[in-house]
């Protein structure tokens, strides 16, 4: 079993990079997902793509498998190989999750059967800046601990902009950063992170890299996450004006954000990143309620299907001062 450890900050797009690698390479894998929050909705996001449907997702939640829940992750990963024996395990930590941690646990239990491939960490195109100056030791962790830098929301980004960017970030030479969107890639450009190999010399090299960037292995900010089960909004425009109220802060400084509610028995899917949010109906839904920029057509499907019902609404957030009253009396 090979092992491809999948790290980014907060809404950087794992989720939607596992997806899309899943489609282009047409193999099949075994999905660890780790939620900081207690309540998983990544899952839910893979059960609804054609890709991902069909494959087995394994949800941790309530922390972050890098450091809380460190055995249970191990005893996990040693539970897949042995009893589903999958050719590949994806592993998505938390967004806040420093992936030298989970090397260094993953390198502990690696014999004849597991084996780790290049990490890869997905860097989001539009929120890298504040997210290094703001969380600059998980950002760091996840940059450096990787093999392949995946440059997210970069669609419309030239290849110039690209070398920018690879230079503000002091990209090693080692460290592979492809100089365009994934939706570009070749299918050789893809097989590639599933059959390189992650060896002890490589680990020896990010220990260096440590040292050469002084950077330290703790948290930036006490983050913590609330769950809102069921949430119920009158419609299409209520839900609007509760996400740029979390925008404008009137919920605590919430910098994560994202979901599933049922209105007028349409299930629609919410976003947040930073300062941008995100509203998608799983079918049809009134977009002239909301601002034409808040919408997105990435997860719509056309003819509804069981598919379209989730088990159960709930809304994430995850921030610095929740406000926990006001979130659940809204």
């Amino acid at each position: 079993m090979k092992i491809l450890l999948i790290s980014g900050f907060l809404g950087a797009g794992k989720t939607t990079f596992i997806k899309a690698m899943a489609k282009a390479t047409g193999r099949e894998f075994v999905i660890v997902e780790n939620e900081f929050a207690d309540q998983d909705v990544d899952s839910e996001i893979l059960n609804l793509d054609e890709a991902t449907s069909q494959m087995e997702v394994w949800e941790m939640a309530e922390g972050c498998i890098c450091c809380s829940i460190n055995l249970d992750f191990s005893f996990s990963v040693l539970t897949i190989a042995n009893t589903l024996q999958p050719d590949y395990l994806i592993v998505e930590p938390s967004g806040v999750a420093q992936p030298t941690r989970i090397i260094d646990s993953l390198e502990k239990i690696e014999y004849e059967k597991i084996s780790l491939l290049a990490p890869v960490t997905i860097i989001d195109a539009d929120n890298y800046l504040s997210q290094r100056q703001e969380f600059k030791n998980y950002f760091e962790d996840q940059l450096i601990s990787a093999g392949t830098l995946v440059l997210s929301k970069s669609e419309n980004i030239d290849e110039a902009t690209f070398k920018e960017i690879s230079q503000y970030l002091e990209i090693p030479e080692d460290v592979k950063f492809p100089l365009q969107h994934y939706s570009k890639w070749s299918e050789e450009e893809w097989l590639a992170l599933l059959n390189t190999d992650f060896t002890g010399e490589d680990i020896k090299k990010i220990g260096e890299r440590f040292t050469a960037r002084e950077i330290e292995r703790k948290a930036d900010l006490e983050l913590t996450s609330m769950t809102l089960d069921n949430p119920e909004f009158a419609n299409v425009g209520n839900l609007y004006e509760f996400m740029n109220l979390i925008l404008n802060g009137k919920f605590g400084q919430i910098v994560r954000a994202k979901g599933f509610t049922t209105i007028n028995e349409e299930t629609i899917h919410v976003e947040l990143v930073q300062n941008k949010f995100s509203i998608t109906g799983l079918g049809n839904f009134d977009v002239e309620q909301i601002p034409e920029e808040h919408v997105t057509d990435e997860l719509l499907i056309e003819e509804k299907s069981e598919k379209t019902r989730l088990t159960k609404d709930r809304i994430v957030v995850i921030g610095k001062n929740l406000k926990r009253d006001k979130l659940l009396n809204f």
